[in-house]
């Protein structure tokens, strides 16, 4: 690393902002030591090696925060309070995501595809669980065999929805998606 009088150095030369650029001197300083301990074979480790060094960044999730805004928007919204994890929970991983949510009393899911939601059943199997794209191109027994619940995004979806329960003599769960108005999938206020 940089040494502090390098640092200062740099800083009072450059003046304020100048700290990004003292970092990337730390940076060039530590390239050049691990470059200085020579190569590591293939399948060998270094003592001092660090995720960062490959990735360039680590990122940590704080399960017991995700838990407590959970709990937080829960107690706020007066009503069943669901979480969507579509995407792999958005980058954080759906399993810890789903898991901490889980536990923290959270029973409704939202995620966007029906693969998504299989998944998600062979995590939480009493899980309520709503996929976002509708039917999508799935037949609707699909969604029966894995206990997922639609979120239906037309009049067509509606009616073929309608249609499957009354051939298994039994109301089968689902919901509706309105399009609020920032052009993404479901029905139009005007279909009401």
């Amino acid at each position: 690393p940089a040494t502090d009088l390098h640092r200062r150095h740099l800083l009072g030369l450059l003046g304020p902002g100048s700290a990004a650029l003292a970092a990337a001197a730390d940076e060039d300083a530590e390239s050049a030591a691990d470059e200085a301990k020579g190569p590591v074979a293939v399948g060998q480790e270094r003592e001092d090696f660090r995720e960062e060094d490959i990735s360039g960044a680590v990122l940590t999730i704080d399960l017991a925060a995700v838990q407590e805004n959970w709990r937080m928007l829960r107690g706020r919204c007066g009503a069943e309070c669901g979480a969507a994890v579509k995407a792999d929970a958005y980058g954080l991983g759906m399993i810890p995501i789903c898991r901490a949510l889980w536990q923290a009393g959270c029973r409704t899911f939202f995620v966007a595809r029906p693969r998504e939601g299989e998944r998600l059943r062979g995590l939480l199997p009493d899980a309520a669980i709503y996929v976002l794209d509708g039917l999508f191109s799935c037949e609707p027994w699909h969604f029966e065999l894995f206990s997922l619940r639609p979120a239906l995004i037309s009049l067509a979806e509606a009616r073929s929805w309608a249609e499957f329960t009354r051939t298994r003599g039994r109301k089968l769960p689902c919901a509706v998606h309105v399009d609020t108005g920032i052009n993404r999938l479901g029905f139009p206020p005007r279909e009401f």
